[in-house]
């Protein structure tokens, strides 16, 4: 049976005609969703009152996306159903299932719900803590990275070169962060923005936040391995703000007073800020509420009783992110600014959960923030396209329960699969090709490639060859070179989305990254050997079967097994399957034998 079912109603799609097609993710170079192709049913009142439909104006109404589950015999699946067009009294309809369809796999790494840090006692001996800890203990590192493109910037004149910059007093026996002062030079005060700071998250830690907002835990051996635990994220973006006159950077914690509103206690949290100069002002908000904290939420940021920026919700997730600009006039300095945030009451602290940065933007020395959150310290991907990005790095298989996810490297994963006998299923019709003359071509963005046949890494001219398929790796590694006294990373002139470095702790007392972990890099040979070598020579000495048959659909077949059949084991690369009656089903299917 095929059944999509939504919390209010039920819809048996058996004999519909529904073709669901499914990919294996370890032939995909991309997470790919399970779906079906398009099917056109006749609006009915049923249909119509199961998609919402509405008719207005000689037209319907209607949402994009109907979320639910689809059973498909035995299994369960995640699922929405996508209203592609009605034309006339028909409606054309496409099924997504799987756990691939989860919203927060299209959400911005900038959106998930990093929790405020707290730079406690100050940002130089909290970073200095961080140096010593490493993941999962530690969320981020501060790890010193040559960025020299920083000192031709306004106001970084005197910027000594290297991110984080680290460095060793002598007199004191002690490593400290460099601190930007201002010093007076020939009587006039100069600032000198000596060092940047900035937050450098754990690969791992970016996984783990998004994998929790779909309530799964990390398991395999991707996540438990020694080398992926040490890689850091490297941003473009830094820590940038400026000392003024007026700067404040806070999270609310505990109520200013208490109301009742429509019979529930609300906390009430209220700043003000009084600004004492015409010009530009900025407020930063960063709050993340779940819906049982926001079952009652405001925000409401007012001067002179004009509202300047209000958010008013209930018993939904309130994740905000904005910055909000105030232009200062003689007629408006020194009158107050107010922020209040309103709760249902709360017995907490809720500081981990909100941060503010009221700024005048008119200074030039850039001071280190106490509260930060590592959201605004994200490439500009969302959280299908970091997965993406890694599965061009590592050749990994992702397989997903109600509570977790496991990442595995192909390599064990192929060495765990079992096969299932198909050979009452021969078809003397199928198609063989096989691919001994495959060559792969593994690149990094900066140029480096090399390529592999079925003998392994090749050095003949083969980057012609009419079966080459080219393997992108969609991020970007730093070099790590000598420069200035210090061998560490070195900031790229061309960014990429996704820049990683490696950190194995202090060396020497320095905080540098690293070139390899128990002699495991980023190179792309020791890329190739540790971890593409294995699946890359299997499908370079494989066969590919196309096959079609029809199957009892207790006869199960998915993409986590193999099967056995034409007396070879094969993995299943791509499965479309069609019901063709209510117990059969019809199967085009293509494999890779091992």
């Amino acid at each position: 049976m095929i059944i999509f079912r939504t919390s209010s109603w039920k819809w048996d799609l058996t004999t519909q005609g529904l073709t669901l097609n499914e990919n294996s993710d370890i032939f995909e170079p991309t997470q790919t969703k399970n779906f079906s192709f398009p099917i056109t049913v006749k609006i009915t009142s049923d249909i119509a009152e199961k998609l919402n439909l509405i008719y207005i104006d000689n037209s319907y109404q209607h949402e994009s996306k109907i979320v639910g589950s689809l059973q498909i015999d035995n299994d369960v699946f995640d699922a929405y159903i996508l209203i592609n067009n009605i034309i006339g009294e028909r409606i054309a309809l496409t099924f997504f299932y799987g756990k691939e369809t989860h919203p927060v796999f299209s959400k911005p790494l900038k959106k998930l719900n990093f929790q405020v840090v707290s730079a406690l006692p100050n940002l130089k001996t909290y970073a200095k803590n961080q140096l010593l800890q490493s993941w999962p203990q530690a969320s981020h590192q501060f790890v010193k990275v040559l960025r020299e493109d920083l000192k031709t910037t306004t106001n970084y004149e005197k910027f000594e070169f290297f991110l984080n910059n680290y460095v060793y007093d002598s007199n004191t026996d002690t490593w400290n962060f460099l601190e930007n002062t201002t010093e007076t030079v020939d009587g006039s005060p100069v600032i000198f923005n000596r060092n940047i700071m900035c937050p450098m998250t754990y690969l791992l830690e970016v996984l783990r936040v998004g994998f929790a907002e779909m309530g799964l835990q990390m398991l395999g051996d991707f996540p438990n391995s020694d080398f992926i635990k040490k890689i850091l994220i490297v941003p473009t973006q830094f820590f940038e703000q400026y000392a003024a006159s007026q700067y404040v950077n806070y999270s609310f914690a505990n109520y200013t007073t208490q109301e009742t509103i429509d019979g529930q206690t609300i906390n009430a949290y209220t700043r003000v800020h009084t600004p004492l100069a015409t010009g530009s002002y900025s407020i930063k908000i960063k709050i993340i509420f779940d819906n049982v904290m926001a079952q009652y939420f405001s925000l409401k940021i007012t001067q002179n009783n004009e509202e300047l920026y209000s958010v008013i919700t209930s018993n939904v997730d309130v994740n905000l992110d904005h910055t909000l600009d105030i232009n200062i006039l003689d007629d408006t300095v020194f009158h107050d600014i107010i922020v209040e945030l309103k709760l249902v009451q709360q017995s907490d602290s809720i500081a981990q959960f909100n941060n503010f940065t009221y700024q005048y933007k008119e200074g030039a020395l850039n001071i280190f923030p106490l509260n930060y959150t590592l959201a605004d310290y994200m490439p500009n991907i969302t959280f299908k396209k970091l997965i993406d990005r890694l599965k061009t790095l590592f050749p990994l298989k992702f397989d997903y329960t109600d509570n977790t996810v496991t990442i595995n490297f192909i390599e064990s994963f192929i060495e765990e699969m079992t096969f299932k006998n198909q050979t009452h299923l021969e078809n003397p019709n199928k198609k063989r090709v096989p691919n001994n003359t495959r060559v792969f071509e593994l690149s990094y963005p900066d140029d480096e490639e090399i390529l592999i046949n079925k003998n392994g890494i090749s050095f003949s001219n083969e980057s012609n060859s009419s079966n080459k398929e080219e393997l992108d790796i969609e991020c970007l590694p730093l070099k790590v070179k000598q420069n200035h006294g210090n061998i560490t990373a070195v900031y790229p002139e061309d960014e990429n989305d996704l820049m990683l470095i490696l950190y194995n702790g202090p060396q020497f007392g320095n905080n540098i990254a690293v070139n390899n972990i128990n002699n495991q890099s980023f190179e792309l040979n020791s890329i190739y050997n540790y971890y593409w070598k294995y699946w890359l020579k299997i499908r370079c000495n494989s066969e590919t079967y196309t096959d079609s048959y029809s199957i009892h659909y207790t006869e199960s077949i998915d993409l986590k097994s193999g099967i056995f059949k034409y007396n070879k084991n094969h993995m299943i690369k791509s499965l479309k399957k069609k019901r063709e009656s209510k117990e059969y089903w019809r199967v085009d299917m293509e494999t890779e034998t091992l």
